[in-house]
């Protein structure tokens, strides 16, 4: 277990003794939140309740299972008290308590826990979880005492959480803000004693721009300017390796009155390569073509390299059929796509490219075109909306369908995730 801080230990103190009805962790990346809400959680929940009731949720049951469930486990072991998880019920049993296990994956989350009553929460990454699900877990803590436990990465700075609890109070903390009853703390890389030296240095050297200011500054930051500032071509592109890759992907951005493109990557081992790629921009052909021309013409151009899965927007369900009919033999799905997908997506992206996940082969010239004119929507930064500008995006969805989807369909497939 990593040794808590002397910050995270006043906090913790902070949050299991004081009035306040929620506990907010945020901070960059690797700053331990995680360990610090749990121990602190798992302290107040076993040892104020018995026969009670609790809610553990993330963005995905995987991160329940892989980043909260692990936190009490631990302190049920070293506390000598029975741990048994019951993965097919979704829930965890410490000693005489249940901590049922939830996932926010989309905004239909929020209708599990209707009706329910818990004596407390952890919400794990909790600016991914819908402002829904936040609000009705709230709610659906109100026994004596109850309290919510929230860790997170920071977001834009209209996020819900920022303007709840967070404005006026994003310092290093422990802080309590009076009106939302809320003790705040905010992480520092030096909280984490399992970092090597270097390791802060190794990130702001790897990154920059939005990924920069909220991942590692723990910033609640706009996005502006180029996205993928990074991007370097003597880097980042290079041919694929000789041999047979471990699996093929394709991703598919389907426009038919406009421009349809479709990358297919490998992947060989722990990297990903975009290998090749298919265009079709009716405003250069002056001609449309149906889905079903689409998806056969995307088969042509795999040939021999049969893709392992397949992606495809979910909001143009015939091209998804139309590829399913022209890849009988694959595995075709919609690409991840909810809530604020798109900025967790170039988040996901940008954070394999610096660490050196993802390459470029020098055959697609669309993506390597677009990926130097991919720009963050400045009005939308103006009304507080994180996005990308709707120009110059076909190959840059596709980068953003391949990397994300796959990091959620297989978490556990690259080092890097």
């Amino acid at each position: 277990m990593i040794a808590l801080s002397e910050r995270q230990q006043a906090w913790g103190r902070l949050a299991i003794d004081g009035a306040q009805k929620v506990n907010l962790y945020h901070g960059p990346i690797r700053t331990s939140k995680t360990v610090g809400v749990g121990a602190a959680f798992s302290t107040w929940a076993n040892a104020r309740y018995r026969n009670a009731r609790f809610l553990l949720a993330s963005k995905t049951m995987a991160q329940v299972r892989d980043a909260v469930v692990p936190e009490l486990m631990r302190w049920g072991n070293r506390a000598g008290v029975p741990v048994k998880l019951r993965l097919n019920e979704k829930k965890l049993i410490v000693g005489r308590n249940v901590f049922m296990l939830y996932d926010g994956f989309d905004f239909a989350a929020a209708d599990k826990i209707r009706g329910l009553t818990f004596a407390g929460a952890w919400l794990n990454e909790a600016s991914l979880l819908p402002e829904d699900f936040v609000n009705v877990a709230m709610d659906r803590c109100h026994m004596d005492g109850s309290k919510v436990w929230l860790d997170t990465n920071p977001d834009a700075p209209n996020h819900h959480l920022y303007v709840g609890y967070l404005e006026g109070y994003d310092k290093d903390g422990p802080l309590i803000n009076p009106e939302a009853e809320c003790l705040i703390m905010r992480g520092k890389f030096a909280d984490n004693p399992s970092l090597s030296p270097g390791y802060e240095a190794g990130l702001r050297k790897r990154h920059s721009g939005l990924y920069l200011r909220r991942m590692v500054d723990g910033e609640w930051v706009a996005g502006s300017g180029l996205i993928y500032q990074l991007f370097d071509a003597r880097t980042h592109v290079r041919q694929p390796p000789d041999t047979e890759p471990d699996e093929w992907l394709l991703a598919v951005d389907p426009g038919p009155a406009s421009t349809t493109h479709a990358t297919l990557a490998g992947r060989w081992g722990n990297a990903i390569y975009l290998a090749d790629e298919y265009r079709w921009d009716v405003n250069e052909q002056f001609e449309q073509k149906p889905h079903a021309a689409h998806a056969e013409a995307i088969r042509h151009m795999c040939g021999t390299r049969l893709p392992k899965y397949i992606w495809g927007d979910p909001e143009d369900q015939r091209m998804i059929q139309a590829l399913a009919n022209a890849f009988p033999e694959c595995h075709v799905a919609n690409a991840v796509k909810y809530g604020n997908s798109v900025y967790e997506g170039i988040m996901q992206v940008d954070e394999w490219l610096c660490s050196g996940f993802v390459f470029i082969a020098p055959q697609c010239r669309h993506t390597i075109s677009e990926i130097g004119r991919y720009y963050w929507d400045e009005k939308a930064a103006a009304r507080g909306e994180t996005k990308p500008r709707k120009i110059y995006d076909h190959a840059m969805d596709c980068l953003r369908y391949l990397i994300h989807s796959f990091a959620v369909a297989r978490p556990s497939r690259l080092a890097g995730n």
